[in-house]
């Protein structure tokens, strides 16, 4: 009972949190402005990852003097960005690709560059909607593409090396995995509600779900291996994680949580394990990243819990890929954009380290944060409900609804309890034990 109490503490305290910092996006500017660096969990709690930044053009990278100098005479140039991201996938050489909604081609945020361009030709017709992306072990390229229903190959140099999945008749291809030990690749269909094992040739191995027994799939989506070839995938329809062995045999369910709170699942859409074996699991519903270990122990939240176009926060997040140096990155589909976090590993912090003036700046600029939250709160408090409404506007089903210049505003609902109480809620203290 106790640990299930804890993890429902961990979410509480991770959602109030992330809505103070959720109320303004310009606060978050204002951090970045500051030099304070992102940490989270926030203090007292011990760190495990750095914000980084969002990215969704060739304007996001950091400009040279010489360029800050042109924007300020000229204007900044507007350059158009990334539309609906699908998935993102990182290479070895400071190169980030990303797939979009209804794209035609893979884009290409070159960080050492500071360059965003199109990996094919434009004008190639190689894809209709590239979806999805994976890498093996010899550099090959894998690109999901949802309306041919098929999977392409390139090489190292991207010429195409072959079709996989022209046979199977894929209804709605969503994503791919790579199993390098065994040479499987794994693709999962959310119409079809199954995830198909080809091996490198293109050959069907096997197929699991699209039943009713304990190893049916309900629209699946995202797709890991751990170190041993074992599948793990997002069960999106069925909100869980189906584990199988390279063989496809069922291995159960791994369920985050506790038996006494129960899996926290809402809609995880995709996982992957970072460097040290722990799991990170995207979840729709929540708007946010679970990070837990194999035994179903959650270790922190990572998001506002609700959509949001905040800097911390996801909308409709569609992707998470680890990189081996430990950086996060999250395809934020709604957003418009992808988001970078970094593990606090230990070769990164012996590079970076956090020193005691870091988590005085953080504490400082959170502490002023919720000061301001808590003041908008009052504010709207104020304005949006009349303390004693005239008699002639009164209605039977409770206060009136103000516009802020003091017009009541019509309705036929009948206002819930927590609904009239808007704005007069005590968030809870996110670092309080109480």
């Amino acid at each position: 009972m106790a640990r299930g109490v804890a993890m429902r503490s961990i979410i509480n305290r991770a959602v109030t949190l992330f809505a103070v910092l959720a109320f303004l996006a310009t606060s978050c500017m204002a951090a970045e402005e500051s030099g304070v660096r992102l940490f989270w969990p926030a203090p007292p709690y011990s760190p495990q990852l750095e914000f980084i930044g969002i990215f969704h053009s060739q304007n996001s990278f950091e400009k040279t003097a010489w360029e800050k100098r042109l924007d300020i005479l000229l204007g900044e140039l507007k350059v158009e960005g990334i539309r609906f991201p699908t998935s993102i996938l990182p290479l070895a050489d400071d190169k980030v690709l990303v797939t979009e909604r209804n794209g035609r081609n893979v884009m290409v945020f070159d960080f050492a560059q500071k360059k965003v361009y199109p990996l094919f030709r434009v004008g190639s017709a190689l894809f209709n909607e590239p979806v999805d992306l994976a890498l093996d072990n010899e550099g090959n390229l894998y690109v999901a593409d949802r309306k041919k229903g098929v999977i392409g190959v390139f090489d190292s140099e991207l010429k195409p090396a072959g079709v996989l999945g022209g046979e199977i008749g894929f209804e709605s291809l969503e994503k791919i995995a790579i199993d390098n030990r065994h040479q499987i690749v794994y693709a999962s269909d959310s119409a079809l509600d199954k995830v198909f094992a080809l091996n490198f040739d293109g050959e069907l191995l096997f197929t699991v779900g699209g039943d009713k027994g304990i190893g049916s799939l309900r629209s699946p989506h995202g797709m890991a291996l751990d170190a041993v070839g074992n599948l793990f995938v997002a069960d999106t329809g069925n909100a869980r994680i189906k584990v199988y062995n390279s063989r496809g045999q069922s291995l159960g369910v791994f369920a985050p949580g506790s038996k006494e709170s129960g899996s926290v699942l809402i809609k995880p859409w995709d996982l992957a394990f970072d460097p040290t074996g722990v799991m990170h699991i995207l979840d729709q519903g929540r708007a946010a990243i679970l990070t837990c270990r194999m035994n179903g122990e959650i270790l922190y939240l990572t998001g506002a819990s609700h959509r949001t176009n905040h800097l911390l926060g996801f909308w409709r997040p569609s992707d998470i890929s680890i990189a081996g140096d430990g950086r996060i990155f999250v395809a934020d589909e709604l957003n418009k954009r992808f988001s970078v976090w970094q593990l606090l590993t230990e070769t990164y912090l012996a590079q970076n380290p956090i020193g005691p003036e870091d988590k005085s700046r953080l504490i400082a600029f959170l502490d002023d944060l919720k000061q301001k939250y808590n003041k908008k709160i009052r504010e709207r408090s104020g304005t949006l409900f009349a303390d004693k409404p005239a008699s002639n506007d009164r209605e039977e089903h409770g206060p009136v609804l103000r516009r802020l210049d003091g017009t009541p505003i019509a309705t036929k609902q009948k206002l819930s309890d927590d609904q009239q109480k808007v704005g007069q809620r005590n968030m809870e203290c996110p670092n309080c034990d109480t």
